[in-house]
């Protein structure tokens, strides 16, 4: 209900409430009645309808009732921490193509054709990196490799195995340990890992996505990263940059400003012969 909260009080600030309505999606009933209960504590409930289910199940009269000619703009948080997990851009392509059928047989684009979205386009970034105590990891104990908090308490064990396999369950240790495992960095660079991670190449942009037209445009580059200095290469660490209009962008970048807590950088470490 956040976002669809802020829409309306946006459009309370303008002085256009009177023209907006807003259709909230979200999955989990439970959470659904818990937005709807927070919108009318907060007054808003004339301007928010929430539906309990995902925008690609919404029906010709969930959409009509709100907006008989389509939406004017789609905000979205369908992000995770590699960008892409949760399904934003297969979400954001029904979202501009969808049309629904009414029992009559009348035809309804869940979204005019100039509709604008917010975000509307995205970047992952990527960048090597070397972390002594990542190698020292390698050479002992799978559990030995950990992710700790700022105040140097440990927030969870990492092992170096497939996702969801633990290395137990990996009979060739050896293949274990070179298996990439994406875990979060709390903070990329001095305070994420035990000693911290060191940059040691310039970052390079490794996709793009685009919401243009009638759908997303996706390019995706393979670029030579170029060593800044003489070091062994540890892990990548990925972060994403989002373009929520042509003046705003928000990136969880290694030392962003402003903090961050639940889209931290990813880092998946390399097999240890990276030097």
């Amino acid at each position: 209900g956040l976002l669809a909260m802020a829409c309306a009080r946006a459009a309370q600030e303008l002085d256009a409430a009177d023209r907006v309505r807003v259709l909230a999606c979200e999955m989990q009933e439970c959470m659904a009645e818990l937005a709807t209960a927070v919108i009318a504590e907060n007054g808003l409930g004339d301007l928010i309808t929430v539906v309990p289910k995902a925008s690609q199940s919404l029906s010709f009269e969930d959409v009509a009732a709100a907006a008989p000619a389509g939406f004017d703009m789609v905000t979205s948080e369908l992000l995770d921490w590699i960008l892409l997990g949760e399904g934003w851009i297969a979400t954001m392509e029904h979202v501009r193509n969808a049309v629904l059928e009414g029992p009559g047989g009348e035809k309804l684009k869940l979204v005019k054709d100039d509709a604008v979205f917010i975000p509307q386009g995205a970047k992952v970034w990527a960048t090597l990196v070397s972390c002594e105590e990542m190698r020292e990891a390698r050479r002992g104990p799978f559990d030995a490799l950990r992710i700790f908090s700022d105040d140097g308490g440990a927030s969870g064990g990492v092992r170096i195995a497939a996702t969801g396999v633990a290395p137990a369950a990996v009979e060739d240790e050896d293949m274990a340990r070179q298996m990439p495992f994406p875990v979060h960095v709390p903070a990329a660079f001095g305070s994420g890992l035990e000693g911290g991670l060191r940059a040691v190449a310039e970052p390079v942009w490794v996709s793009q996505h685009l919401i243009q037209g009638h759908g997303i445009i996706s390019q995706r580059v393979v670029s030579d990263a170029v060593l800044k200095v003489d070091a062994k290469v540890d892990a990548i660490v990925y972060w994403f940059e989002l373009t929520l209009d042509d003046a705003h962008t928000y990136t969880n970048k290694p030392e962003a400003d402003y903090f961050q807590d639940h889209w931290p950088c990813a880092c998946v470490p390399l097999p240890p012969s990276h030097d």
